[in-house]
């Protein structure tokens, strides 16, 4: 669980620039349950870069914005 306090902390403490573009995406939210694949818990950047995805147990949240 400190695993996981750490990565949201890292994730969220500093502010990010984001430069004025045209969005490439629509925000969405993507949850998958996955039985047979158990991961710790963990939180990383979305492929694309806008967004996060906690993953936890059969669990996996993408949320892109």
């Amino acid at each position: 669980m400190n695993d996981l306090a750490a990565d949201l902390s890292a994730e969220l403490g500093a502010p990010r620039a984001v430069a004025a573009t045209p969005r490439k995406h629509v925000p969405a939210v993507s949850v998958v349950f996955t039985p047979l694949h158990w991961s710790r818990p963990s939180l990383a950047a979305a492929s694309g870069g806008a967004g996060v995805v906690l993953h936890g147990g059969p669990w996996q949240v993408e949320v892109l914005v």
